[in-house]
């Protein structure tokens, strides 16, 4: 396909590669963190995000490859972060 050959940025919390070209896109539509207003609100919501699909994920864990559970058992995660976000009551 066209991506074959271009290159890409691994997202550090949910570690799937970013396209850093596509033919006929523009780039800086490719990459979530490049086009946030605000990059610590970005960091917040991606963690939460991927905080709340491994709680979901969970059950399907037995169900999927050794491959794709290692994957998945290695997203970081800024848990205490967290719990000071909901502390002061921020909603996203």
């Amino acid at each position: 396909g066209e991506l074959d050959g271009v290159e890409y940025t691994e997202d550090p919390v949910f570690q799937f590669g970013v396209p850093r070209s596509c033919p006929g896109v523009d780039a800086r539509l490719l990459d979530p963190r490049l086009r946030a207003a605000d990059p610590a609100e970005y960091e917040v919501r991606a963690n939460r995000l991927a905080s709340e699909f491994l709680q979901d994920f969970d059950v399907f864990l037995p169900l999927v490859p050794e491959q794709v559970r290692r994957m998945v058992q290695s997203i970081p995660l800024v848990e205490a972060g967290m719990d000071a976000i909901d502390r002061l009551e921020f909603n996203f």
